[in-house]
């Protein structure tokens, strides 16, 4: 079948008006085509920038890929561990550390809670991804003060508790032999560096310190834990598997568990949120489509004399109705496309949109105030306030895969629309219609 007439005759009829109309049906289709996939493309990028940023920190920071846990560590089981994480392919990095939930007080602060996390100096510098993601603002990642205990806090808990670089922080132990005559003990830590990771959770109750000073707030209730990162975090399945075979001696020991695992519910919560968002976004589509479909029925009902000539010419029943399927699917690639284009434009700069969108509400505001005073109340307005929200600026991450799969759906519904509408031509009758038209 040459299909090259069907292409023509359908560019056509995209481009033909309907009487006394200036805008065609076809360009309404586009148009709505169009906004879904740039609203559905610029809200999920910010939603990814959101997202896998709230990722990124739990995972660089807190969680790691793959954790290893033991009640009974012994030096013989941790230099097991050791060689068989050592053995395992694809690690970026790992360490042993301890964490303990303490009270930190400032010089002229109340106390505050704070979660304490021991770990090997050495250990934490050779690890990038936590270096990166910690974004030092003042000092340096130093877990050693000359010869004194140093600690490394977040931004708002240095804030809090009031001290900055050089300042001492007291944290809190319960010593004692029974918890009949637990007495408090303070130790002194010197303030050597500030991070700001942009995660309020951790700049607000997250503390460094090296690992030989645990004990001293800790009193050596806690075992290690080694935390384990790897080249990519989605091959966590393999190699908690390859793991679990090379430290099958000690596995009633030790517990190892996958990023996955250890933040199951807040993970499954982003999934959850991100899967109903674009669903309901994607009812945009719905509409569309509903739209493409009574538009094509009509354009079938207005071409009866045409559909008659071509089938009396010796077109098949099939090859007119793919004449409306060619004009379906291009009203949904062309949309789709331009719908991308500026998607990923608004969304590459969406804190430029969110300034131009604030400056014009502020001018129309101060229109108000400056000519009708009675009505007009003036102030400001802010769409994205740093006082409001604790970021810079609002985050965006293009995933691509997101982008092919919304580009897909949206020419997707376009053909399905418009097969539906094309099966009103197995009702014409060539010789009726060119009898009586």
């Amino acid at each position: 079948m040459n299909y090259r007439w069907i292409v023509y005759i359908g560019k056509r009829y995209i481009q033909s008006r309907r009487s006394g109309r200036v805008i065609t049906p076809s360009f309404l289709s586009i148009l709505g085509i169009a906004v879904g996939v740039t609203a559905l493309i610029a809200v999920l990028s910010v939603m990814n920038g959101l997202q896998l940023g709230f990722i990124e920190d739990i995972l660089e920071i807190n969680s790691y890929h793959l954790r290893i846990t033991g009640e009974f560590f012994d030096k013989e089981q941790v230099q097991q561990v050791i060689d068989g994480v050592e053995q395992l392919e694809g690690v970026r990095s790992y360490s042993k550390f301890i964490d303990s939930q303490t009270l930190v007080q400032g010089e002229f602060s109340d106390y505050q809670s704070s979660l304490v996390r021991g770990i090997p100096e050495e250990q934490a510098l050779r690890d990038q991804g936590l270096m990166e993601q910690l974004n030092l603002l003042h000092g340096e990642f130093s877990l050693h003060a000359n010869s004194d205990p140093g600690v490394v806090i977040g931004r708002q808990l240095a804030s809090i508790l009031g001290v900055g670089l050089g300042d001492t922080v007291q944290m809190i132990s319960m010593t004692g032999s029974s918890f009949a005559n637990l007495n408090p003990q303070q130790t002194g830590f010197t303030v050597t560096g500030i991070f700001e990771s942009g995660y309020y959770q951790y700049d607000s109750a997250f503390c460094f310190i090296d690992y030989q000073y645990v004990d001293q707030i800790d009193a050596g209730n806690s075992q290690p834990t080694f935390g384990i990162k790897l080249n990519s975090r989605y091959r966590d399945r393999h190699a908690l598997q390859e793991l679990r075979d090379r430290l099958r001696p000690i596995t009633e020991s030790v517990k190892l568990k996958s990023w996955r695992e250890y933040n199951r519910s807040f993970f499954g919560a982003l999934r959850v949120e991100k899967l109903t968002m674009m669903v309901v976004l994607g009812l945009i589509f719905v509409v569309v489509a509903v739209n493409i479909k009574n538009s094509l029925e009509r354009s079938v009902m207005e071409k009866r004399e045409e559909i008659g000539i071509l089938r009396a010419v010796g077109s098949s029943n099939v090859s007119v109705r793919y004449i409306f399927l060619v004009e379906g699917a291009l009203i949904g690639i062309i949309g789709a496309v331009g719908g991308t284009m500026l998607g990923m434009a608004i969304s590459l700069h969406i804190n430029e949109v969110f300034s131009a969108i604030e400056l014009l509400l502020n001018g129309i505001l101060d229109f108000i105030h400056l000519f009708l005073v009675p009505i007009g109340g003036g102030g400001s307005v802010e769409i994205f306030s740093t006082a409001t929200f604790y970021m810079q600026e609002v985050p965006v991450r293009i995933l691509y895969i997101d982008v092919m799969i919304i580009v897909l759906f949206a020419a997707g519904v376009s053909v399905i629309a418009a097969y539906a509408a094309s099966k009103r031509i197995s009702e014409f009758r060539p010789a009726e219609i060119l009898r009586n038209e």
